[in-house]
C-alpha cells in the first residue's frame, strides 16, 4: 500500500511540474511580447521628445530673430517694425515720464517686449526689454 500512494504521489508531483513549466513558457513569451511594445513605445516617445525639442529650438530660433531684428531699428517708425516682425500680441500706453506730451508704449511680443514712444509727430522704436 506504500508503494502505491508513493508511487501517485510521484505522478502527481510529476504532472504537477510538466503543467507549470508549460504555463511559464506562456509567460515567457508573454513578458518578451510585453519587452517588446514597451521598446517600442520607449522609441515612439523617444521620437516625439526629440520632434518637440527641435520644434522648440526652431521657435526660439525665430524667437531671437525677431528680438534681434527690433533691436536693429531702434530709433525707427513703428510701421517699420511691424513690416519686419508683425503686429505685437499686445500693447500697452502710459503717459511718458520723460518727454511732455508723449506716452510711451509697451508692445509685447513671444520673449520680449518693445518699448516705444509716441508724440504728435508718430510712434518710434525706443528700446526692447
Amino acid at each position: 500500500m506504500r508503494k502505491l500512494w508513493s508511487i501517485m504521489l510521484v505522478l502527481i508531483l510529476a504532472v504537477g511540474l510538466v503543467g507549470c513549466s508549460s504555463s511559464g513558457e506562456e509567460s515567457s513569451a508573454a513578458q518578451e511580447s510585453s519587452a517588446a511594445a514597451q521598446e517600442s513605445s520607449a522609441e515612439e516617445s523617444a521620437a516625439a521628445e526629440e520632434s518637440s525639442m527641435a520644434e522648440e529650438s526652431a521657435a526660439e530660433e525665430s524667437q531671437s530673430e525677431a528680438q534681434a531684428t527690433a533691436e536693429s531699428l531702434i530709433g525707427e517708425d513703428v510701421q517699420t517694425l511691424i513690416d519686419a516682425i508683425g503686429e505685437p500680441e499686445s500693447t500697452a500706453y502710459q503717459d511718458s515720464c520723460a518727454v511732455a506730451d508723449a506716452q510711451d508704449g509697451f508692445w509685447t511680443y513671444d520673449g520680449f517686449t518693445v518699448v516705444t514712444l509716441k508724440t504728435a509727430e508718430g510712434e518710434t522704436v525706443q528700446d526692447i526689454q
